[in-house]
């Protein structure tokens, strides 16, 4: 009988095979997590663009049946509470609120995630605090905060208002 010299060895993997699969496998799932992070700050954006445009659509509905008139109000933002802007209640299916409403913002820590508005009557701004930078092509740019802030505005009377700090 003619014996195997390595018969009687086990077969299987080495320690640093193993050290090497766990590191390729933490290195991929890194990479994931990292753009399932992007992806989902990228959706709250989507979101809060939407949102604006429902909140300016309700604004030109309450100006339409009120002689073109908006909502006079100092600063008011969604931060405040459930009905943070009862104007607007008959025009809105619910009260907007901010995906990470009352979070700090990441660009300003005197901000937070929150739908704001501010009217002069015949004026309108409408701001969020953006997770992402907007580019200044975007049509919700916003110069006076340009790292941080997606606007809606309506300037009928003062075409500066859009420009404006407030």
């Amino acid at each position: 009988m003619i014996f195997n010299k390595f018969s009687n060895t086990k077969r299987g993997f080495t320690l640093i095979e193993l050290l090497v699969v766990v590191a390729i496998i933490g290195v991929l799932s890194s990479v994931v997590l990292t753009s399932l992070t992007s992806a989902r700050s990228r959706a709250r954006d989507a979101a809060r663009r939407q949102t604006l445009r429902s909140i300016a659509t309700a604004l030109e509905s309450y100006a339409s049946d009120n002689g073109g008139n908006y909502p006079a109000l100092g600063w008011i933002a969604s931060s405040q509470g459930a009905t943070w802007f009862p104007a607007l209640s008959s025009y809105l299916t619910q009260q907007p609120h901010d995906p990470l409403d009352g979070t700090v913002c990441k660009w300003d820590a005197n901000q937070v995630y929150a739908y704001a508005y501010i009217s002069d009557g015949n004026n309108y701004k409408l701001v969020a605090c953006a997770e992402n930078q907007p580019s200044a092509s975007d049509p919700m740019y916003d110069a006076q905060r340009p790292r941080m802030v997606f606007m809606v505005c309506q300037a009928r009377t003062n075409q500066a208002y859009c420009g404006m700090g407030i």
